[in-house]
């Protein structure tokens, strides 16, 4: 055999991190240091082998043998070459003070040391992740766990970390995301919203079914919110396997400062140490470990946690968001201290908050132009053959799962006909009406047979209104659907409320019912009463 074959072979048995297309260069750099060395060159291939084995016999490499492997090490990985040699030897030193992991193991390890570094850096992944992905391509390994994983990127200046301005930058962010994605939503149609999310992205449960349990204050434990809502933000950062709880510190001042959010609905102590105290990760054991009246939410942790974890890194992400969202809805909901607005304004003064709310865009995500829909159309349609479906209904509340074909709309049994009204909160364009019409298509084959056992669908007569502040001069008037027409209209705000202007009188309880009372609920965020508080000021 040649001697750059049997350099070939000697490399490998060293299981040093090299990629396929360096090893021929590895080869040469090898040749040449042994050369300049002015070592025989049929000795080369025992030399390197004695210098191994003196290494595993005394765990102390010699200073040409430790100039030998830099040099391997630096040529095989351009970028972190000198990371590497500067750290190796240290690393594998290191690994073998746990006494599973013998020398063999150490180098079989570091054989992967630069996909080690190319999946913390490159791809943001946890050293939990990283440990599942050398598990999933090398079996031998199956003893490892993240904390090795994790000892080595800290030697090579890797090691993933929450940061504390990032993490309140993304809080931030989060409470935007949860006012508009939730507006006035109350936890339930909250917690639907999100499983909506979940099962396009195939999220393996029922979320609605979890979040609810976890919402339910028969069987609530808010730690297990709270070990939630940490595991989920480091999902922003990090692709991490969720349902391993000690990697990113949950002591430290990222984990403190989050828990502290919480501090209005519970004071217990840090969740992680107080619930999985010495926990490696969050299982079916774990959840079977918990007291009798925990075990119901225990298990819905490890449910979210392991679901998220068995989908790839951006879906997990996404839900993860939606997560942290409804997290912080479900704290407003329960902390929130509300300053009712009063519930006996005379006319004029109901006149004057309509007439502000109809005139120009309130910037609440269009939770006062709903509720005021919802008190002008109950009046228009007042009359007793109308049946309302959606009054009261959150700006969010999906129009599909609650088979209407609007906001709110309003069925005459009798005439066949039904009346569905869409509010919007600024200007109406054709690609917002055509998003609209394919949603209307779903919610109307949804109510279709109900319409049906009515009379036959060619019958009906139906007419969505939507109503805005401005309006496309492109948008259509009518369009079909399984051999129905479906008309529509556009109106103003102050279009509908001149609508009803000779029933004025008629104002006084609907305004109280359907919007003084529906904002004054925990539901709606504070800003949306102050609104109307300034349009008396």
């Amino acid at each position: 055999m040649n001697i750059t074959l049997q350099l070939r072979e000697t490399l490998r048995f060293f299981l040093l991190p090299i990629s396929f297309e360096k090893e021929a260069d590895c080869i040469q750099a090898l040749e040449k240091v042994l050369s300049e060395a002015s070592i025989e060159k049929e000795s080369y291939p025992t030399l390197l082998k004695n210098k191994h084995s003196d290494w595993k016999e005394t765990g102390k490499p010699d200073a040409a043998f430790q100039h030998i492997i830099s040099t391997i090490l630096e040529t095989a990985n351009p970028k972190y070459g000198q990371l590497f040699s500067d750290n190796y030897f240290l690393i594998h030193s290191k690994l073998q003070e746990n006494p599973f992991i013998s020398f063999e193991l150490s180098s079989i390890l570091l054989s992967h040391l630069r996909l080690i570094a190319i999946l913390a850096e490159n791809e943001k992944m946890s050293s939990a992740k990283i440990s599942n992905v050398l598990t999933s391509i090398d079996t031998r390994l199956s003893f490892i766990s993240w904390k090795e994983i994790q000892q080595i990127l800290s030697k090579l200046g890797l090691r993933p970390e929450m940061d504390l301005n990032h993490s309140k930058k993304q809080y931030q962010i989060d409470e935007e995301l949860e006012i508009e994605n939730f507006a006035d939503a109350d936890i339930g149609v909250s917690s639907f919203l999100v499983s909506q999310v979940a099962k396009n992205l195939k999220f393996p449960y029922d979320a609605e079914i979890l979040l609810n349990k976890f919402a339910d204050e028969e069987i609530a434990h808010l730690p297990y919110l709270q070990i939630l809502h940490y595991q989920c933000l480091i999902s922003e950062f990090y692709d991490h396997v969720l349902s391993v709880p000690y990697e990113f510190s949950p002591r430290g001042n990222v984990a403190n400062w989050l828990f502290g959010k919480w501090d209005k609905l519970v004071s217990a102590g840090n969740p992680v140490l107080n619930n999985a105290k010495a926990v490696d990760v969050l299982d079916k054991n774990w959840a079977r470990s918990r007291k009798t009246n925990e075990f119901e939410n225990a298990s819905v942790l490890v449910e979210l946690l392991h679901g998220m974890d068995g989908m790839g890194y951006s879906a997990s992400q996404e839900l993860a968001s939606w997560l942290r969202q409804w997290l912080i809805r479900y704290m407003k909901l329960n902390s929130v201290e509300i300053q009712p607005l009063p519930n006996d304004y005379d006319i004029d003064t109901i006149i004057k908050i309509i007439s502000k709310i109809a005139s120009n865009p309130t910037s609440t995500y269009g939770i006062l132009e709903q509720r005021l829909l919802d008190v002008l159309a109950s009046i228009k349609h007042s009359g007793s053959n109308w049946r309302p479906r959606g009054l009261k209904d959150s700006v969010n509340t999906n129009n599909t799962s609650r088979k209407k074909l609007g906001d709110i709309d309003f069925q005459d049994s009798s005439a066949h006909k039904i009346i569905a009204y869409e509010a919007h909160g600024g200007k109406l364009n054709k690609i917002y009406l055509e998003g609209h019409i394919k949603t209307f298509a779903t919610s109307f084959r949804r109510r279709k047979e109900e319409l049906e056992a009515i009379a036959d669908i060619e019958n009906w007569d139906i007419t969505v209104v939507f109503v805005a502040f401005v309006f496309a001069s492109d948008l259509t008037a009518e369009f079909e659907i399984d051999g129905l027409t479906i008309s529509l209209e556009f109106k103003t705000f102050k279009e509908i409320l001149s609508d009803i202007s000779t029933d004025i009188d008629l104002l006084k309880y609907p305004f109280n019912n359907l919007l003084i009372d529906v904002v004054n609920s925990r539901r709606t965020p504070n800003f949306v009463r102050e609104k109307i508080k300034s349009f008396l000021g």
